[in-house]
């Protein structure tokens, strides 16, 4: 027996899945790697570790890339800034060998990676279009179909996106089935294409929507203009005929049928309706009270109960529960940075603390506080100066005129000095209390929290603040910024959430459980 045949008998016996050709495909693999490694690795700055996680990326499952993968990622042949990342070399395989069978020159050896770029891309495009007409056909309901007229019923976003193409409707954006979700909710779109017109006509695609089950019709063109309600929608309507929107009537009636024995009040409560489409049933019995003024309504199969109201139902809830709450509750919650606390009376308070301030202040803190000091100094050296000048004169036993002239000089210049002294202090005094007036405004506009516990640290917090009676809470405007900024509504929803549903004429209404 040859060694080959030992080998493949022993292997076999070993393993009865894993075969002598699976044992030399991955030496294959491993030995083109190695080679990989000693023509690209050390000297030329690639690691092991690289090469080993390139070499996982390679979606051939036996290194048919890594070569390319490894040139590619160091750049050869450019610039070391034009170089590509690993990833990017990992991703853009991944989708050459995904789509090979679409592109053309599969010899992945002839592209450099900005060549592979736009192929790649095309060749994505069209596996994705492949993709979406393959899903989307069987996800719509073909209503009428004649020479003229096509008329299908999407029942999902990719065949909304599929049989829109062309419109702007805001339905059929790829990137985000949101819309197509939400106006699909409790009505049926149909797409009406009019085989005989042009894609530049806006009446080439039609949207038609019948909403629930009694409910309105919309009619929208390719530009996503709605033309329902205006003389353009009733010749359309003429025009596509009666035939054609009977059987369209009659597919929206199969999705929403006419309950038979429901009770006469749900169908006379659009919230009501709301609140079955949301349940599931029609076990549900109206209680006639009110949760701050929003409707309660019980369901029967738990016991639980729900509110059911509008926007602005909630809103106005929102309202009156902050009402009832006291400042100190609506600062903790709210304000705690105190945003909305203002001053009572700004001015007299810093009037007061100015005068507070100046008042302390000794002569000399004042002429130094307000720069002074220079003018000051002149001034009192000078009357020093006069002063010996008079006593000198004084000791005199008599003196002539001109010593008496200029004894009384000196003593009129004493009695302007000391005017001017005054003016100067008078002076200093307004400019500090200009100053520490500037130091306070500025202080409180960057708000009173700031300013009165941080800044001055007079007060701990914005509580101490508000019960210093120093500064008010301005709680209209608080609550409206509540009321404005919460959308879930967790003042009065405690964190059970909102539920949007659609009463039977597409009204939509917002649903919470709550604890009653």
């Amino acid at each position: 027996m040859s060694l080959y045949s030992k080998l493949r008998r022993n292997i076999v016996l070993e393993n009865h899945v894993y075969g002598v050709n699976d044992l030399f495909g991955d030496l294959l693999v491993e030995g083109r790697k190695e080679d990989i490694i000693k023509k690209y690795g050390g000297d030329n700055n690639v690691n092991v570790a690289t090469i080993n996680w390139l070499s996982d990326k390679d979606p051939s499952g036996n290194n048919k890339y890594l070569e390319w993968m490894v040139k590619t990622w160091l750049g050869l042949g450019k610039p070391s800034e034009d170089a590509v990342t690993d990833v990017q070399v990992a991703d853009i395989i991944k989708l050459f060998h995904k789509n090979i069978q679409r592109i053309k020159n599969k010899d992945i050896n002839s592209y450099s990676y900005d060549e592979l770029k736009p192929v790649t891309k095309e060749a994505e495009e069209q596996r994705q279009k492949a993709e979406l007409k393959k899903e989307a056909k069987k996800q719509k309901t073909i209503i009428h179909e004649d020479d003229r007229w096509l008329v299908v019923s999407p029942h999902s976003h990719k065949a909304s996106c599929y049989y829109g193409a062309g419109t702007k409707w805001c339905i059929t954006m790829k990137n985000t089935a949101t819309h197509w979700d939400r106006y699909s909710k409790r009505a049926t779109f149909f797409f009406i294409i009019d085989k005989t017109k042009d894609s530049k006509d806006k009446l080439y695609k039609v949207a038609y929507r019948k909403i629930g089950r009694n409910g309105k019709i919309e009619l929208w063109d390719a530009s996503d203009m709605e033309f329902s309600k205006n003389k353009t929608g009733e010749e359309y309507l003429k025009d596509v005929g009666s035939e054609v929107l009977d059987k369209l009537i009659k597919y929206h009636q199969t999705k929403f049928p006419e309950i038979e024995g429901r009770e006469s009040w749900i169908d006379d409560d659009d919230r009501a309706q709301a609140l079955v489409n949301f349940l599931g049933h029609e076990e549900i019995d109206d209680i006639e009270d009110y949760y701050y003024g929003i409707p309660i309504y019980r369901d029967e199969t738990d016991d639980s109960h729900y509110i059911v109201g509008e926007e602005d139902d909630y809103e106005e809830a929102v309202k009156d529960n902050l009402n009832d709450r006291d400042d100190d509750e609506l600062l903790e919650y709210y304000d705690y940075e105190g945003e909305y606390l203002y001053m009572n009376d700004e001015r007299g308070f810093i009037d007061e603390e100015v005068n507070y301030a100046v008042g302390d202040m000794d002569l000399e803190d004042l002429i130094e506080r307000a720069l002074l000091e220079d003018d000051w100094n002149e001034l009192e050296e000078e009357e020093s100066d006069i002063n010996d000048e008079i006593s000198e004169l004084e000791i005199e036993d008599e003196l002539d005129e001109e010593q008496e002239e200029a004894l009384s000089d000196l003593r009129y210049r004493l009695d302007d000095i000391e005017t001017e002294k005054e003016n100067l202090v008078d002076r200093a005094r307004e400019e500090v209390e200009d100053e520490i007036r500037d130091e306070w405004e500025d202080c409180i506009n960057n708000g009173v929290v700031y300013c009165f516990c941080e800044e001055r640290g007079l007060y701990r917090n914005a509580q101490e603040l508000l019960d210093s009676g120093i500064v008010y809470l301005e709680r209209d405007d608080l609550i409206d910024s509540v009321v404005y900024n919460e959308d879930d509504y967790d003042t009065i929803t405690h964190g059970y959430g909102i539920e949007r549903e659609d009463d039977d004429d597409g009204g939509e209404w917002l649903i919470c459980y709550i604890d009653y």
